[in-house]
């Protein structure tokens, strides 16, 4: 089981680290009707995580891809595509960390420049729960990356040939860790209120200027894990 859960953590931190979630967590805590806007968000986040892991779980165990002797065909082939969006996510991840380096030169030159938020979030502030519920949703099960992560945390558990209850406990807790990052600020909001405005901007900035290098370098991993188990059921 602990073999499992080793796979499974950077995973999980693909999920947690997603820029996208957390800046979009921080506009709608920054929003007008906060408290009901994020907890809608966050409702939309949780759901689309479990969406993603269960359906996925589910159909692998249709296709009854766990009572194999020798994975079929189409696995490596399905990890060799989860690598693939990996290798693309930390591209595209590499050149958004170029384009901050630029502005970061330009303010070392004395040119004020912010870094700018993706143009997705800019309206977020005039949505009501209903739809920041809709927005958690579609910004995992939308985005690539996370996505991949979910699909291959169900592969994992699927192929890990541990028992039905084991596997639900770990998926269970797969998604509470991964939704962190959105229920973390959330809870802040609810408990500090009015004052967590200033540290939830202050955080949007930082996010926004400093994780990218990072996100490349986890994706890159990722995309590293996928291809040598792709090679390993070949």
């Amino acid at each position: 089981m602990s073999g499992v859960v080793v796979q499974l953590i950077p995973l999980a931190l693909g999920i947690i680290m997603s820029p996208l979630a957390i800046i979009g967590v921080v506009a709608v805590l920054l929003s007008a009707r906060a408290r009901p806007n994020s907890l809608a968000f966050l409702a939309g986040w949780v759901l689309g995580a479990c969406a993603s892991i269960g359906v996925t779980y589910l159909i692998l165990s249709e296709l009854a891809v766990h009572e194999h002797r020798e994975p079929p065909f189409w696995v490596p082939v399905l990890h060799l595509f989860l690598a693939l969006v990996f290798a693309i996510g930390a591209g595209v991840m590499f050149a958004a960390s170029q384009r901050i380096k630029a502005i970061g030169a330009e303010r070392a030159a004395g040119v004020e420049r912010d870094p700018e938020l993706p143009k997705m979030f800019q309206k977020i502030s005039e949505f009501g729960p209903g739809k920041n519920f809709a927005l958690g949703i579609g910004l995992f099960v939308l985005n690539p990356v996370d996505l991949s992560c979910a699909i291959a945390a169900a592969l994992t558990l699927r192929l890990s040939g541990l028992s039905g209850n084991i596997q639900w406990v770990i998926a269970t807790a797969f998604v509470i860790v991964s939704v962190s990052s959105v229920a973390v600020p959330v809870l802040f909001l609810m408990i500090r209120g009015e004052r967590a405005q200033k540290p939830l901007t202050e955080l949007r900035t930082w996010i926004a200027t400093h994780t990218k290098l990072l996100n490349v370098a986890l994706l890159v991993l990722l995309a590293v894990m996928q291809f040598g188990k792709a090679l390993n059921t070949l």
